[in-house]
């Protein structure tokens, strides 16, 4: 990779980390600013998945983007993880909320 590439793959997992870590932290694992519309056993697992986002996902993100800015030639192959993963859990937040019949506000963010 060329380095504009690696630079902008270091910032963009940099960006993701401090993103997933904010979301999991606003979500009903922290403050619960975001409240989820989603029966109490879905709650369960979506905290689950922000515990996960928080102390596995969010420290990878930053640890490869910090490889990737330093120009290691693993950080494209070790980015895919937590891109997957994210996209995974993106996609679930928004099909996986029942907006008609339960209260909250996850839509907003």
């Amino acid at each position: 990779m060329n380095r504009t590439a690696n630079r902008t793959l270091g910032w963009a997992l940099l960006i993701l980390g401090a993103a997933l870590g904010v979301t999991a932290l606003l979500g009903p694992l922290g403050t619960g600013a975001i409240r989820y519309r989603v029966t109490s056993l879905m709650l369960s697992q979506l905290k689950g998945a922000d515990t996960v986002s928080l102390f596995l996902v969010a420290p990878g993100c930053i640890l490869v983007g910090a490889l990737a800015l330093r120009r290691h030639p693993w950080a494209p192959a070790l980015a895919m993880g937590p891109a997957v993963y994210t996209m995974y859990m993106f996609a679930e937040n928004i099909v996986g909320p029942d907006y008609l019949r339960l209260p909250g506000n996850n839509e907003r963010y």
